[in-house]
């Protein structure tokens, strides 16, 4: 995947705003791959395969709400988010290479309850510094 080199914009959004988005950043075929990928992982949660698969109540039955812990077993999602691009712009924002602290997918499945806004952060006090990535 070719990718977009951070501008020194942006870095300098980043720092002033504490965020950035990128937009449009991911080719088609990147996106259909990733499409693909996370299909996986919903049948791996149904056959009770690696990675852990979390599902909750809603009045349809229990629905798939979230997958973690898959980088270890999937080649292509792990090579998504720990080499190329991602790992770039995490690394070029830190201003040192990034490290790979939690994965996870939330799955948003009719029915399903949905979370507050809210920063993970705050449950990793032992973390100084991190930076949250999300792809819609």
């Amino acid at each position: 995947m070719d990718f977009v080199h951070l501008t020194e914009a942006q870095r300098a959004e980043f720092a002033a705003q504490g965020w950035l988005v990128l937009r449009g950043v991911l080719d088609a075929t990147t996106l259909d791959r990733l499409e693909a990928w996370v299909d996986e992982l919903v049948t791996w949660s149904e056959l009770g395969a690696p990675g852990l698969h979390h599902h909750e109540a809603t009045a349809e039955g229990p629905a798939l709400a979230r997958s973690e812990d898959f980088v270890p077993y999937h080649a292509g999602l792990r090579a998504f988010i720990t080499e190329g691009a991602v790992a770039a712009w995490v690394g070029d924002l830190f201003g040192e290479p990034a490290a790979l602290f939690k994965e996870k997918i939330n799955y948003k499945l009719p029915g399903g309850g949905g979370f507050a806004p809210h920063q993970d952060a705050t449950a990793y006090r032992f973390v100084d510094h991190h930076i949250s990535v999300m792809v819609p």
